[in-house]
């Protein structure tokens, strides 16, 4: 195999396993660069851990009309520039750690 060749099967399988999520695409690349598989286990269980664990803790506390209010209650301009707005101001604090 040529090294050119593992390389490029690498990028391809990132993009192959996310398609259409380049935020989430961007976060796996950087921790398995920096971590290596054990990075992505480990962000993989702690996302389902911490997911699993809001999911049932609404559940739990039969919450979920009070979410869906929530989100109802938000104005259009909330919706549509606000949350973008917001989301965009964390990613750009971020400092893009690719080597």
């Amino acid at each position: 195999m040529e090294p050119g060749a593992a390389q490029a099967g690498h990028a391809a399988g990132v993009a192959g396993h996310l398609p259409g999520r380049p935020v989430a695409q961007l976060i796996a690349s950087t921790v398995y660069l920096r971590w290596g598989a054990k990075g992505i286990f480990t962000l993989a269980v702690a996302s389902i851990v911490v997911v699993g664990g809001l999911v049932a803790l609404l559940s739990w506390q039969r919450q979920w009309a009070l979410v869906g209010n929530w989100f109802a209650d938000q104005s259009a301009v909330v919706r549509l520039a606000g949350w973008p707005a917001l989301l965009a101001a964390v990613l750009a604090g971020q400092p893009v750690e690719v080597r």
